[in-house]
């Protein structure tokens, strides 16, 4: 039986007022060989297209995986990637973008897994309701990394689906309305019995929103590690969350 896949932990480039700088970069990231990195990026409608058409850089040895785009006009344009650590590394990780829009990106490390299995970005085009992402044949005891972005910055707490999923644990939200991005994190840790699964939330309602669900899967068995706490620097604006 799989264990678990462990969260390290997540670093934000703009926990408040994210800015159009480009690139951006999270900086000193302390990673083992056999972990895996998710980016997580979000920035204001373009148009329709689609303005990450650059894979994140740095680091040493790493190669990066698409885990999904939306670019639809009158959505927040998302992109996701996923990457294999193969060597012990401080590394730092840099993004940019096409646009000239505000903007930010997240990023996790993630250790005793069994690398990426389902995923999907998806959205409901310019009509309000509540994300939801549906995984297709998600592996028993992975996790999920979800995402959204919502174009109509709704505010209001964050409910969560917890249906056959578990609780999430949210790791980041952020909102401004003057910039209009409203971006929030969450993950699931252990989403039980294999199976389809749905991610998302119940509230707020009224969202023109964009998501992504990313499953991690979960080990080989044994006990997970202890999370390790390192060094870390971005922009100004950067941010660490290890829980």
């Amino acid at each position: 039986m799989p264990t678990p896949p462990t969260r390290v932990a997540s670093y934000i480039t703009d926990s408040t007022a994210p800015t159009n700088t480009k690139p951006k970069t999270i900086s000193g990231i302390p990673m083992q060989n056999g972990d895996l990195l998710v980016v997580d990026a979000v920035t204001y409608d373009n148009a329709g297209t689609n303005v990450f058409t650059t894979a994140p850089t740095g680091g040493s040895g790493l190669t990066w995986t698409s885990s999904g785009v939306v670019a639809v006009s009158g959505l927040e344009s998302r992109a996701a990637w996923s990457a294999p650590v193969g060597s012990d590394q401080t590394a730092s990780i840099t993004l940019t973008h096409t646009a000239t829009h505000p903007w930010l990106f997240t990023l996790t490390v993630w250790r005793a897994h069994g690398g990426v299995g389902a995923f999907l970005a998806t959205h409901n085009g310019v009509t309000g309701g509540t994300p939801s992402v549906a995984l297709s044949g998600v592996q028993e005891n992975s996790a999920i990394h979800y995402s959204n972005g919502d174009w109509n910055v709704t505010t209001g707490a964050r409910t969560y689906l917890s249906s056959g999923v578990g609780t999430a644990n949210e790791v980041f939200y952020v909102l401004d309305g003057t910039i209009q991005i409203q971006y929030n994190m969450a993950v699931y840790p252990d989403v039980g019995a294999a199976g389809n699964k749905t991610v998302g939330q119940s509230a707020p309602t009224g969202q023109r929103w964009a998501a992504i669900g990313i499953e991690v899967l979960g080990g080989a068995g044994g006990p997970p590690p202890a999370p390790v706490e390192g060094p870390h620097h971005s922009n100004a604006m950067a941010r660490m969350r290890i829980f």
